[in-house]
């Protein structure tokens, strides 16, 4: 009977450290399980950052598809300096209505709409002529422009 309780502790003994090993290796899989849960939920956290952000800017971009759809309206004087006209131009049809040939100025659309423009600027005050703006670089200048 010594022996047969022997043999049962023993028995019990290789179940116990059965048990400790399959608990230790269970143990080890839940804290491997637990890792890879908390870097799946980090990349999960971070893809929703990327997709309201994303999510943000396709509003701002329909936003203003849809502003450009519904412009602001224009001034009558911002309209005028958007269309101003060249002192060129005007001495050209100066020059024609000066010497009296007025079919010219007619059939040149270019003419006729820089006579609108100037009647629009008048109507508002304002004579919309451009500056003609010519740039000379100095010596100095060229060099700065070079360095950059």
């Amino acid at each position: 009977q010594k022996l047969e309780t022997e043999l049962l502790e023993k028995k019990v003994d290789i179940i116990e450290d059965r048990y400790a090993l399959d608990c230790s290796t269970m143990d080890d899989d839940i804290r491997t399980k637990d890792k890879t849960i908390a870097s799946q939920t980090e990349e999960i956290e971070y893809l929703k950052d990327l997709l309201k952000k994303e999510v943000k800017r396709a509003k701002l971009y329909i936003d203003q598809l849809r502003s450009d759809e519904n412009p602001q309206p224009i001034s009558p004087i911002e309209n005028i300096l958007d269309n101003r006209v060249s002192i060129k131009q005007i001495n050209s049809i100066r020059h024609l209505l000066k010497s009296g040939h007025l079919q010219p100025i007619v059939d040149n659309d270019e003419m006729v709409e820089t006579i609108q423009h100037l009647f629009m600027g008048l109507r508002e005050g304002v004579i919309p002529i451009a500056n003609v703006q010519k740039l000379a670089f100095t010596s100095e200048h060229a060099s700065y422009l070079k360095d950059l």
